[in-house]
């Protein structure tokens, strides 16, 4: 008995310094090697919810694609390394949208707002745009820019297809024109705490996470899963996040809001575009008559300068070359991601130059 007892405490003991060893080292391999600064530059903003942190500069932003460079101005633009000083307060152009636009997984340069900055050297463009934005944050960061004496000549703004049910379901505008997130997205004190463990202890978080999914990395790819769900009001009546008339009330509530900004901008002097690109799930399963290509066409015909609808474009490509090599190609398919890749955003900022230039 006693021979026992103390094999049970060797064992624990051994336990401990296992388990004391395995952390310590996930600990140092985190802070050397996995460092990022992802969590760092991306900062909450007391009117607009979040947004990228001013005179910021690393290249150890992270994406899907693995380390990247991101700068940001005096404003918390991304901005191209040469602009990083610029004190701009008007502008030719703005682009306004959510992660496409913001351009992650790639620095400034590479992105479609860089490389149409090139292509475009007369021109001054700014790029507000900051993942996970939708309509009520444009026009909640829209109105803060124009009251700081901000002029925008032409504002592009790109609508994703999450933007319908992050506008919907994610934030609430207020009379002050704040955004807050509503209250069934609110992130409790123990996510927040487990946040900042999954940034001192990465290596261990991995494991865990990809054990709690373990079903969707055997058996399905995480891009099929989210874009398909997310992005599916376009091809299905009858959706996973919208039940019922949802979807039209959904659609109604945010052309709400972009009327709201095409009034904005006109009563400052600007005109409006508006900038729709899929996502490859939205080419594999294509509607001619989908929802959001005629909701925001029928919107445009009146209130827009330019609709700027590069569905046909990026269908072009898919009929021509394959859908899985678009994905893989001009999206990051291959890291099961639905953001542009390099030659994604080159494809998009020729588009963009052939029809506004």
């Amino acid at each position: 008995m006693k021979n026992l007892k103390t094999k049970i405490k060797i064992s624990l003991f051994l336990s401990a310094i296992t388990i004391f060893m395995v952390l310590l080292m996930d600990l140092l391999i985190g802070k050397f090697f996995l460092k990022h600064d992802e969590t760092v530059y991306r900062v909450r903003d007391a009117i607009f919810h979040h947004t990228l942190k001013k005179n910021f500069s690393s290249k150890k932003a992270f994406w899907a694609s693995g380390f990247y460079e991101i700068n940001t101005d005096m404003n918390g633009f991304k901005v191209s390394k040469i602009n990083q000083e610029r004190k701009d307060k008007n502008f030719n152009i703005l682009i306004i949208g959510d992660s496409n636009a913001e351009g992650v997984g790639y620095k400034a340069e590479k992105t479609y707002y860089g490389l149409l900055e090139k292509k475009l050297p007369k021109f001054k463009i700014a790029n507000m745009a900051v993942s996970s934005y939708s309509p009520k944050v444009y026009l909640s960061k829209l109105n803060y820019y124009y009251n700081n004496n901000f002029y925008f000549e032409h504002v592009i703004l790109h609508f994703d297809i999450s933007d319908l049910v992050d506008d919907y379901f994610m934030y609430d505008y207020d009379e002050k024109n704040h955004i807050t997130l509503t209250k069934g997205v609110t992130s409790s004190k123990l996510e927040i705490k487990l946040n900042q463990l999954t940034k001192i202890f990465p290596l261990s978080y991995q494991v865990y996470y990809k054990l709690k999914h373990y079903d969707e990395f055997i058996n399905i790819k995480r891009n099929d899963v989210y874009e398909i769900i997310a992005g599916e009001y376009m091809y299905k009546n009858k959706d996973t996040y919208f039940i019922k008339n949802e979807r039209d009330i959904a659609f109604e509530q945010t052309l709400n809001f972009l009327s709201k900004i095409h009034s904005l901008v006109k009563i400052n002097n600007g005109k409006l575009s508006i900038l729709i690109t899929p996502w490859p799930s939205t080419l594999k399963y294509y509607d001619a008559n989908n929802i959001l290509e005629n909701k925001l066409n029928n919107f445009c015909i009146s209130k827009c300068e330019t609709f700027l609808n590069l569905f046909p474009d990026f269908l072009n490509l898919s009929d021509k070359f394959g859908y899985d090599n678009v994905s893989n190609e001009y999206f990051l398919g291959k890291f099961n991601d639905h953001h542009f890749s390099d030659k994604g955003h080159a494809f998009v900022a020729d588009l963009l130059y052939d029809k506004i230039k």
